[in-house]
């Protein structure tokens, strides 16, 4: 085996390799880094869920229901509903009479708060109003 000068080794054979703080030492800041990512995931996941974590209001009228939430508002028309689904948690409208993959973009979910069942009676009211589809 040739004798490699010492200026040149690289390797486990080389008692200064890894170098000192490691080849991570310039990204990780002494952990801030993994810190400010764990933040930064944090703060980006509110947002994206805003309309869960933050306070929304729903209002009902004679023409539709409208979703404001922290970020952004929503408005569906009443003529516009072809599917209304619940459970114990909140409803979902839907402007598509069948499930979908779609349903994500093309609906709105509803969150009753105390007033779950005068909701629930409300929506059914006006979609059998307007000839929308309840399920």
């Amino acid at each position: 085996m040739e004798s490699i000068p010492g200026h040149l080794r690289h390797g486990p054979a080389d008692l200064d390799f890894p170098p000192p703080g490691g080849p991570w030492e310039p990204l990780a800041l002494n952990g801030r880094l993994v810190g400010w990512a764990g933040t930064g995931g944090a703060v980006l996941l509110i947002l994206a869920l805003n309309r869960f974590f933050l306070p929304s209001r729903f209002s009902v009228d004679h023409e539709g229901i409208t979703a404001n939430h922290p970020l952004r508002s929503r408005r569906l028309r009443w003529t516009d509903v072809r599917r209304f689904v619940h459970d114990g948690r909140g409803g979902y409208l839907s402007t598509m009479a069948r499930p979908s993959r779609l349903d994500a973009w093309r609906g709105m979910h509803i969150l009753f708060g105390d007033q779950r069942q005068g909701v629930i009676d409300q929506i059914h009211g006006r979609l059998m109003l307007t000839g929308g589809v309840t399920a």
